[in-house]
């Protein structure tokens, strides 16, 4: 035995000494000229794929509320969205749509902020309460198997919750520290005072979602009671249900638990908030924050919404603006002069505003010149029609992207939502890449050419350190963390 051991042993060491001496010599670099691939070319892109939007199936019941579903089988879960239409914190008192939005979730009718926890992860379900300035949303991923179950909590939340006072004084305790916290932080901060500057402060969309040092401490509990039952009501929220769920067992569903939800007194008629007038001239106001080490900029406009036939128009050109990392901002001021590791635009659509929004941290000594730059690249966008080339590679990004929209069912649920909340027929997720497709340059560029003239920029750094702004050749206001002036 010893000497089959032996011979074995010395068979593996001999075989692995044969091994380890027959390793083969590294590969010759291949010459790029020979590797077969064109690296100076952008290769092909591959087949579009064929979009198919999710079937829809949409009733009300008879106290009012709207129930939209989208049938989608493959997995067993299901998305759930209540939006309530008009509990946006433009809706009150700064802070208060936020905090009865956070109280909603502390319990509700036979259950407490404990057992409500329990029994959302007996079912399975994760639950969260989003409030923007015109809506507020409850949002649930479940099981398709407890749909129904998490359907009857759901109602229970939106029509009886408990609001009970400890968790008033908490929460509210809670988000008046995070708002105390917002100077510190020098993003919020230029957030905060571009919507208290571009909107004003009487403005319901100047002010921030979470509230006020003022407001906050002036809300009482009764304020909170009063707010949801003026604001959640079954005649003004929409139920959208996206899942593994046949429309018919959904409608039986709704109706059980839902039927019953009436709505407590007249509903308050929801201010609708007055569409900002355009500047009249760009604005740069300085909130002085020493010894950050980059500036915070945000630059944008508000103004009137868009008229429906102008949004692919609008898109695009943002597309291009600042809407992806190859866009004209991102390649200029990052790639080409590398002031930031990233700018970009968006546009968001309010109830009665649509917002054009840049914002980036820039390197505080380039500061002044990231500034001429944005507002260079703005006007030669908003005056000069896209370059054919650019206008359809743009359009193709967007075409091509659309489908990623809908890969999940939280995502069908959000698109489902934002269509519902901007008041528009279900029937564009059929034609949003239809209209996309459709648009030429010069009618995009007229889209923009007068709402996008003026910008307010706001720039959150080290006065000492971000250089002479007023060498830009306009106003250049500084202000407080409240957005009072506070000098030239």
């Amino acid at each position: 035995m010893k000497l089959q051991l032996a011979l074995a042993a010395f068979i593996a060491c001999s075989s692995h000494h044969a091994l380890a001496v027959a390793d083969p010599a590294p590969r010759p670099a291949v010459p790029w000229e020979t590797a077969g691939v064109d690296w100076a070319k952008i290769p092909p892109a591959s087949a579009e794929a064929p979009f198919a939007p999710p079937n829809l199936e949409e009733f009300t019941l008879p106290n009012g509320l709207r129930v939209v579903v989208a049938q989608r089988r493959g997995v067993p879960l299901v998305s759930v969205a209540l939006v309530a239409l008009q509990a946006g914190a433009a809706s009150g008192t700064p802070g208060l749509a936020q905090l009865t939005g956070d109280l909603l979730t502390q319990g509700a009718d036979i259950y407490t902020r404990d057992t409500f926890a329990e029994r959302l992860e007996e079912l399975g379900a994760v639950l969260e309460v989003v409030v923007g300035r015109d809506t507020s949303t409850v949002s649930v991923r479940t099981l398709a198997a407890t749909l129904e179950p998490t359907l009857e909590l759901m109602a229970r939340m939106v029509a009886n919750p408990l609001l009970p006072r400890g968790d008033f004084e908490r929460l509210g305790h809670i988000q008046l520290e995070n708002v105390l916290r917002r100077d510190q932080e020098p993003g919020r901060m230029a957030a905060f005072l571009w919507h208290r500057l571009a909107f004003g402060a009487a403005h319901p969309y100047g002010n921030p979602v979470i509230g006020l040092p003022e407001t906050l401490r002036a809300i009482s509990l009764q304020d909170v009671h009063d707010f949801h039952e003026q604001h959640y009501q079954p005649a003004a929220a929409c139920l959208i249900i996206v899942g593994d769920v046949a429309a018919k067992d959904v409608r039986k569903m709704v109706d059980r638990r839902f039927a019953s939800w009436q709505a407590r007194r007249p509903p308050l008629p929801s201010p609708r908030p007055v569409a900002p007038a355009l500047p009249s001239t760009s604005t740069i106001y300085v909130f002085d924050k020493p010894g950050t080490e980059q500036a915070v900029i945000y630059a944008g406009t508000p103004h009137a919404a868009h008229a429906d036939d102008q949004r692919a128009g609008v898109e695009v050109v943002n597309t291009a603006f600042g809407g992806t990392f190859a866009s004209r901002l991102n390649g200029t001021l990052r790639e080409q002069l590398g002031y930031t590791y990233g700018i970009s635009s968006s546009v968001m659509r309010l109830r009665a505003a649509t917002l054009l929004l840049v914002s980036s941290s820039i390197k505080t000594a380039n500061t002044v010149d990231a500034v001429r730059q944005i507002l260079a690249i703005k006007d030669h966008t908003r005056t000069t029609p896209l370059p054919d080339l650019e206008l359809q590679k743009t359009k193709r990004f967007l075409m091509r992207s659309f489908p990623h929209q809908f890969e999940t069912n939280g995502d069908v649920a959000r698109a489902l939502r934002d269509i519902v909340v901007q008041a528009r027929p279900l029937a564009t997720l059929r034609t949003a890449q239809a209209e996309i497709a459709a648009v030429r340059a010069e009618q995009a560029q007229r889209t923009v050419a007068e709402s996008w003239r003026h910008f307010t920029i706001v720039v959150v750094g080290d006065r000492a350190a971000i250089g002479d702004l007023g060498v830009l050749g306009m106003p250049v206001v500084y202000v407080n963390a409240d957005a009072k002036v506070v000098g030239p």
